[in-house]
């Protein structure tokens, strides 16, 4: 018993802080302090100096996590910095960043933007009749998902923050895309109403008075209806089409949260200078993992 009521003390004190944080807060009495409303990318580091790189390395830490409120189901925000060292168009964009199909890819993702009652999708039409694009196109190397998930690792209000990143060089070492959950039917629970994503490309654009936050992603696909019997995770592998990846331009909203994909191994042993950032291109198959989070677990089933 008394150990029962020690835990409860304890967290009561933890409660009445995260209160207080939020309490101070708002009366300004923690100026200098990181907003939990705005984020800069850090992760391009190759001309920073070692102390601001340690100094942003530590905010972005402090980012993904918890977060105060308000409560509410989902949303996503790209970064707060554009990137301007890269093309502005889509066609030049395209061909630096080893994707020549953008500006098509654009065009028809702005025909379901423009015709949300067809019953044909962007690519069920001939692109002469999708919307041209001559727009200006601002480059993003993450964005941030926050969502419901109560949990110890989450604020006072129930809300858990991670970052998604899409950026050719992390950290000064090499290219980072991540793996993303996008929501593509609201009327089906689960995985049934879900897609899994790779983001290639976090961009933006104005067109006719309209903002439009974007990701470029190559799809997953299921190899079956029902989860692996031995893991009790799904498997999902690359979708393609004639042998070449299957890419779209979806909006920022229908991302709902990070997707933690682990290589089906097989019986080989993996090599031994497999490094992280190849991982997700060394093998053709992979679980969707359901037990990195609660809110994981959750979401896909």
């Amino acid at each position: 018993m008394k150990i029962t009521t020690n835990v409860l003390l304890t967290n009561q004190r933890l409660d009445k802080l995260a209160a207080s944080r939020v309490d101070f807060k708002e009366r300004g009495m923690l100026e200098g302090s990181y907003p939990d409303d705005k984020f800069e990318d850090t992760e391009d580091t190759e001309q920073a100096a070692p102390a601001k790189q340690h100094q942003d390395h530590h905010r972005a830490q402090e980012e993904d996590g918890t977060i105060a409120g308000p409560t509410v189901l989902a949303y996503v925000v790209m970064a707060s910095t554009s990137r301007t060292r890269h093309a502005r168009t889509a066609v030049a964009l395209g061909n630096e960043i080893g994707q020549p199909r953008l500006l098509e890819l654009i065009r028809r993702f702005l025909y379901e933007q423009t015709n949300p009652d067809s019953v044909l999708t962007g690519f069920d039409v001939q692109l002469d009749a999708c919307p041209r694009f001559n727009e200006q196109i601002s480059i993003f190397y993450s964005a941030a998902a926050t969502y419901y998930a109560p949990s110890d690792p989450s604020g006072i209000g129930g809300m858990h923050r991670e970052h998604l990143r899409a950026t050719p060089k992390w950290w000064g070492t090499a290219p980072r895309f991540d793996c993303a959950l996008v929501n593509r039917n609201s009327n089906l629970d689960g995985i049934h109403g879900l897609g899994v994503v790779r983001i290639q490309l976090f961009f933006s654009f104005k067109r006719r008075g309209i903002f439009y936050p974007c990701a470029l992603v190559q799809w997953f696909k299921r190899i079956a209806d029902e989860p692996d019997e031995d893991t009790g995770m799904y498997i999902v592998r690359p979708e393609s089409h004639r042998g070449t990846p299957v890419l779209s331009v979806i909006h920022l909203d229908t991302i709902v949260r990070a997707a933690h994909l682990i290589g089906v191994y097989g019986s080989r042993s993996v090599p031994d200078d497999l490094s992280p950032h190849h991982a997700l291109d060394a093998f053709q198959c992979f679980y969707l993992n359901k037990f990195v989070d609660h809110h994981a677990f959750e979401t896909i089933y």
